[in-house]
């Protein structure tokens, strides 16, 4: 659907000059009289004009505001304002899509804003991927949360306010992304969400309701449920009754009926895959994320808090606060062990080597490592990775957590603190019950550095034992427990 609406008004006026008498008045009049009803006309079209010339001032003003507003709220605290997924997609959003509503709605202005701000080496303008990306990357947060769409739509994670709601249009255009990828499921409960706006809101928008109502009841026939999508239709007719694709859509929709009808009748049963193990761990990995996890209590009662002391003579005057997380395998948590300092210098030295071309999207990608034997990354002149120190250097406001899947273990990050823990068995083979993987950030930024540990120089510090075990062996873990709900 095209939607650029351009208004070209041609005025042509031919006066021809021509000689009467006072004998040729009447048919004069009568020739003239029909040139009243076109000064009619030309008077109705500019009325018309100048009305949608002040409506789409109007559209510019309100669209100023909320850029103004949106603007002066980041500027009031960046990171934790970009940190916040669904500001980020609404930013990314204004400089896309809702400009080019603006463009085609008042050409020459927004034409005059990009020839000025092009020019400049430090403006850069998202693209339609990065867009995409923005709503694939929140949809993640949805999925890993099991966020309330209607929660987000009025701009609230885990029921805190962090931001302004989203519109009709932010809704729609997310619901139309995700359509496109073919996150079909996720896709219709945005339109919905657009549709109930679109009602309150009675905002001139470059979409109508019979759009949402449309993506809707195709969503429901592609979820295979093609009654649902009738019954929508039934609605989009009852606004629009000849809408050609909604008429055309309708065999469709009645085949997936009889068909389902038909599967009902003969009693076909429905075959249900089993999940595979990376499913499983897949749902084990989201519920450790949302902090649904206990370690049971056979392992928590014997876990302590110390300070280390050992080692070097520093530590006897200023000794270490440590946090023992797991046990067999060993998993600790040092506390303070960065200075703000330090990890302004990493932070310093480490900015020019991140990629500076999508910096957009960086803010939500999450690193999930879950090692295969045929694809460890460390093997290396120094031996394997026998070890790993992880360095939080930010606290993160909701989410970011180092997870363990095999040990249902959820490590939140504090800043200054150091997560460390032993990649091999005493054997140097690998412990694949360290399997562990990184959580999106919901909200904030999270900045970590790493020093990994080599086999090469270890062999005194961590010497094998009398017995072997093999990678593939894996320890007898007692697993944990969804948390008790309230």
């Amino acid at each position: 659907m095209d939607r650029k609406h351009t208004l070209y008004i041609c005025i042509v006026l031919a006066l021809d000059w021509w000689a009467w008498t006072r004998a040729e008045l009447f048919t004069a009049i009568s020739d003239i009289e029909p040139l009243l009803a076109t000064q009619k006309t030309i008077i109705d079209d500019l009325d018309d004009y100048v009305t949608k010339e002040e409506k789409r001032l109007g559209v510019l003003k309100k669209q100023i505001d909320v850029y103004r507003r949106e603007h002066e709220l980041a500027m009031a605290d960046v990171d934790n304002y970009l940190g916040n997924p669904i500001n980020a997609f609404t930013l990314i959003k204004r400089l896309t899509t809702d400009l080019d509503v603006i463009q085609n709605r008042i050409k020459l202005g927004t034409d005059y804003v990009r020839n000025v701000t092009t020019n400049s080496a430090e403006v850069r303008y998202p693209t339609e991927e990065d867009l995409t990306g923005a709503a694939q990357a929140l949809t993640r947060l949805q999925n890993t949360y099991k966020l309330d769409i209607g929660e987000l739509a009025q701009g609230r994670l885990n029921g805190i306010v962090y931001s302004a709601a989203l519109t009709a249009s932010d809704c729609y255009e997310l619901g139309r992304i995700l359509y496109n990828v073919k996150d079909y499921k996720n896709s219709l409960r945005w339109m919905e969400e657009s549709l109930a706006k679109y009602k309150q809101e009675n905002e001139d928008y470059n979409f109508t309701e019979v759009d949402i109502l449309e993506y809707i009841s195709y969503l429901h026939y592609l979820l295979d449920d093609g009654q649902t999508a009738l019954e929508w239709t039934t609605k989009l007719f009852s606004i629009d009754p000849h809408h050609q694709r909604a008429l055309s859509n309708i065999p469709y929709y009645l085949k997936n009926v009889a068909e389902k009808k038909e599967r009902l009748q003969n009693k076909t049963e429905v075959i249900v895959e089993e999940e595979t193990f990376l499913q499983k761990e897949k749902k084990v990995y989201e519920a450790l994320c949302r902090g649904e996890m206990v370690i049971p209590s056979e392992i928590s009662r014997k876990l302590k808090c110390t300070y280390l002391t050992k080692n070097h003579p520093f530590l006897k005057l200023a000794p270490i606060k440590t946090e023992q997380v797991y046990i067999a395998p060993d998993v600790f948590v040092y506390h303070g062990v960065l200075s703000d300092n330090e990890i302004e210098h990493i932070k310093t030295m480490a900015r020019p080597r991140l990629p500076t071309h999508r910096p957009i999207l960086l803010v939500f990608k999450c690193v999930i490592l879950f090692l295969q034997k045929n694809e460890l990354p460390y093997e290396s002149a120094d031996g394997n990775r026998i070890a790993t120190v992880l360095f939080y250097m930010s606290d993160v406001a909701q989410g970011g957590a180092t997870v363990f899947t095999e040990l249902g273990v959820s490590v939140f990050p504090v800043k200054s603190s150091a997560l460390v823990w032993m990649n091999l068995h005493p054997s140097g083979e690998g412990d694949l019950s360290t399997r562990h993987a990184a959580c999106p950030v919901l909200r904030g930024s999270k900045w970590v550095s790493n020093k990994w540990i080599h086999q090469l120089g270890q062999e005194l510090l961590a010497p094998c034992d009398l017995e072997y075990q093999q990678e593939h062996v894996m320890r007898k873990i007692i697993k944990a427990k969804p948390r008790a709900t309230e």
